[in-house]
């Protein structure tokens, strides 16, 4: 059996650092991940005046007097990190300094509307390209009121932007989801004792000074999807070690489970905010099953391995919830879907859901990641199962910007381990 090991969680790291930054209590976060993103993050804060020290994979904040920023003299550039973008955006619009931010690559062209939209009408003033929409953006921060909010698909991070926005606000700020997201930010909340409700679906808080942040990152659960679906394929026992074990972020593994995958799961023993533990997954032969939208939309990243799984499964596969996805969810997804018609597979689409017919035997084929990680890792997956080098793919560069022992480790199971 196959064992692998992940970095600690891109996602929750960057929320542990923005809600760290906005204490004045001493915050200590071990195994920050080497991703860029995280990196980015780091050194946004360290721009904005953050007392940050850094010491290997751990990051601390010192405690200070006031929770104030210091007005940078030049523009802070976000490159293309999407979560840095975001959360910078709630946590600056309770700032009383002016910030001008700017961005490059995928980014530039990605439209924030509802989260500028929703932190001006808090009272914060953010003026920008393409009616207020697109970076460059400057944000002006101030004194700031809470609202009701409501998100009509999930996004964990504008979530998050809003709670970094509301714990500085004056009176009650309520979010409410459709579909709950991603649930990271309400559990280091609880870490670090903040008070909140979270009856019916959505959080209510008020504005309230936050303690500091003392916890361990968990490995990142989003890695072993590429890995946990390579097993399957090509019929090779896996086993992920430490890893976060979220329900909001784990529907993954209850898909493989209805598809009739062998999935044991084992818990280790609490220390920090989020389930951790272990998933052995031992080939099995898949049927095909239905992923409700509540599901798919949880699994903006995962989503292209249940439908690469889904050519190799007996019978109908049905994704559903097309319409209500985000554009850059619904893109990464119809990309995977064309990559797999080249090579023959049998995938009919709708405006709401898409029906894969198996199983089919794989051709070779071309491979575009247009510039997304995540494209570029099923690719990979997609050259190993063809025999060839999981590095022949584009954007190979932001994969090992995100997780840099992926293609070796990939490379493991060309070895059988």
């Amino acid at each position: 059996m196959m064992v692998f090991r992940f970095p600690g969680d891109r996602h929750i790291a960057h929320m542990a650092l923005f809600l760290a930054a906005q204490s004045t209590h001493e915050s200590r976060i071990r195994n920050i991940p080497p991703s860029r993103d995280v990196e980015i993050t780091l050194r946004v804060l360290e721009q904005l005046g953050l007392p940050v020290e850094r010491r290997g994979n751990e990051v601390v904040f010192r405690s200070r007097t006031h929770a104030v920023i210091r007005e940078p003299r030049e523009v802070i550039h976000l490159s293309d990190a999407v979560p840095t973008a975001t959360l910078a955006l709630g946590f600056l619009a309770s700032h009383p300094s002016t910030v001008l931010l700017s961005a490059s690559g995928t980014l530039q062209e990605r439209d924030f509307r509802d989260l500028v939209h929703t932190l001006r009408l808090m009272g914060a003033m953010i003026l920008g390209r393409d009616r207020n929409r697109r970076f460059p953006l400057a944000v002006q921060g101030g004194s700031l009121q809470g609202m009701v909010v409501e998100q009509i698909y999930p996004d964990a991070y504008m979530k998050g932007a809003v709670i970094l926005a509301a714990l500085r606000a004056l009176g009650e700020t309520r979010i409410a989801e459709r579909v709950r997201a991603w649930d990271h930010m309400e559990r280091l909340l609880l870490r670090a004792g903040v008070s909140f409700d979270m009856r019916g679906n959505g959080i209510t808080l008020q504005g309230e000074t936050l303690p500091g942040l003392d916890l361990t990152l968990p490995g990142d659960f989003s890695l072993a999807a590429p890995f946990l679906t390579a097993g399957l394929l090509l019929e090779q026992p896996v086993r992920v070690e430490g890893v976060h074990l979220n329900l909001t972020r784990t529907g993954f593994l209850r898909i493989l489970k209805r598809m009739g995958a062998s999935v044991r799961i084992e818990l280790f023993p609490e220390e920090g905010p989020e389930a951790v533990g272990a998933v052995e997954v031992e080939p099995s032969e898949l049927t095909g099953v239905t992923v409700r939208e509540r599901e798919a939309l949880l699994l903006p990243e995962e989503l292209v391995f249940v439908l690469l799984l889904a050519t190799r499964a007996r019978g109908l596969t049905v994704i559903e919830g097309l319409s209500a996805m985000s554009f850059p969810d619904l893109m990464r997804l119809l990309r995977a879907v064309q990559m797999l018609q080249g090579r023959g597979a049998q995938i009919s689409q709708s405006a709401y859901r898409l029906v894969v017919q198996g199983p089919v035997s794989l051709k070779t084929g071309p491979l575009r990641a247009h510039g997304d990680p995540v494209l570029a890792m099923f690719g990979s997956l997609l050259r190993l199962l063809e025999g060839g080098e999981p590095e022949e793919v584009q954007a190979r560069k932001k994969v090992l910007d995100r997780y840099p022992e992926f293609f070796a480790n990939l490379r493991k199971f060309q070895k059988g381990g």
